[in-house]
């Protein structure tokens, strides 16, 4: 195989991967992010200095938090809210939005003074907090931290409303149709931990891949059934939620209204996920056939109506289309490249970092090599991801620069930092409609 040249100044992504995008729409070279600073000059253009962690976040996103926070409301309505009271949804979408909290654990370990890398998010995100195994450990300490909550709260109102001794049994539990007392608290308990699990498998339906079965297991399930945001589902779930408070405020007679149209949207919900994953599966298996190892459909960013479909051949080398459900019969672009196994590229495999992004990416990933100045240099792409979706290069990538003497650095990078947010985002919703 003939060497890539090394992409320089602008990369544009067009219907052979690097030319005249549609519209004339270009980005911006992918600038370097160094896992270890290099040792002379002559690497500046790979590398910038170490990723801080403000930059580490954008790297690593699964299903946005609030429509995490907005579905686990909407469960609070559809069945808890009527025994644990008017905060249960407030309770829910906290608890729901709870497990990606592990975002942080990098910050955590870096203001403890321990050594952090930049793939210390591809980690920890979606691992220990997001398995369904741990799911009713967490539901029993919220819980328990909850009700300890609401009893220390009642005492104090207790002691300031009045001089009266408290009566032996001390301070009310939470109460609603299941009673006073402890009879509350499996309803609590039930009701956490649906939405923890709801946060689990919301996360299961993207493409990023989630640890399930931690600590037992660290492999990724996906079922690449929605984009890590969906402005069709979180409008489902927002919608719901409006009804219900609608409900409740013009018809508060009808005490079961609200519940059930929570319930309704709720299936409206679920009816679009199995939508957008019997799609993929459709997607696999029209674009399989002969000489083809494997076909991946990933849905985009916005909506399950535009996919990034991946196929391998035998041959190893890689084929990127992009599918639009709004016009499936147009014939779009078809981007390829090939995929290099050389004895340099088995080096870089050994390395744990290439390991792990490896990992991360599902084993989803494409090898191109260069030389450069005496040096190879073998990028990694996750194929999940791409700057547009028939772009066959990925989103983020790992690149090794091998040095003759058997030395190695490291760096990610990724295409799409340093772009205008806002230009970002009105290329994806024109991408929808395309």
């Amino acid at each position: 195989m003939t060497p890539e040249s090394p992409p320089q100044g602008p990369i544009r992504i067009g219907p052979r991967g690097r030319g005249q995008a549609r519209g004339g729409r270009c980005l911006p070279q992918c600038p370097a992010i160094g896992l270890a600073n290099p040792g002379d000059a002559s690497l500046a253009q790979y590398a910038r200095p170490p990723l801080q962690w403000e930059g580490i976040r954008r790297y690593c996103q699964g299903m946005d938090t609030l429509t995490h926070a907005l579905l686990g409301a909407g469960l609070a309505q559809a069945g808890f809210r009527r025994r644990l009271g008017r905060d249960a949804p407030y309770v829910a979408a906290v608890a729901a939005a709870s497990p990606d909290l592990d975002m942080f654990f990098p910050a955590l370990k870096r203001l403890l003074g321990q050594p952090v890398d930049m793939l210390a998010v591809f980690r920890y995100h979606r691992g220990l907090t997001h398995s369904l195994l741990m799911a009713p450990v967490f539901a029993l300490g919220l819980s328990a931290l909850w009700l300890a909550g609401r009893v220390a709260a009642a005492r104090l109102r207790a002691r300031r409303q009045t001089a009266l001794a408290p009566s032996p049994g001390g301070a009310a539990w939470p109460s609603g149709r299941a009673g006073t007392g402890g009879r509350a608290w499996p309803w609590l308990f039930l009701c956490l931990l649906a939405v923890l699990a709801s946060h689990d498998l919301l996360d299961l339906c993207t493409s990023y891949g989630t640890q399930l079965l931690a600590p037992l297991s660290d492999r990724r399930f996906a079922l690449d059934a929605i984009g890590i945001i969906d402005l069709i589902f979180t409008s489902l779930v927002t919608v719901t939620l409006l009804a219900t408070a609608l409900a409740r405020a013009w018809a508060p007679a009808r005490a079961a209204l609200p519940a059930r149209i929570a319930r309704t949207g709720l299936a409206a919900c679920l009816a679009y996920l199995l939508v957008g994953w019997g799609t993929g599966l459709y997607l696999e298996s029209h674009f399989g056939g002969p000489g083809i190892r494997q076909v991946r459909a990933y849905p985009q960013a916005g909506a399950i109506s535009l996919w990034r479909v991946t196929r391998q051949y035998d041959d190893g080398h890689w084929e990127v289309r992009r599918w639009n459900m709004l016009h499936p019969g147009r014939g779009y672009q078809v981007n390829q490249a090939d995929s290099v196994d050389d004895q340099g590229v088995q080096a870089a495999r050994q390395l744990p970092q290439v390991q792990t992004f490896c990992w991360f990416a599902r084993q989803q990933v494409r090898v191109s090599c260069h030389n450069q100045d005496g040096r190879e240099v073998v990028d990694f792409h996750d194929m999940r991801y791409g700057p547009l979706p028939e772009s066959s290069d990925s989103l983020w990538a790992m690149r090794v620069i091998l040095g003759p003497d058997g030395s190695h650095q490291v760096y990610q990078f990724h295409y799409g930092r340093g772009q205008n947010r806002l230009d970002m985002l009105r290329r994806s919703w024109n991408d929808l409609w395309q």
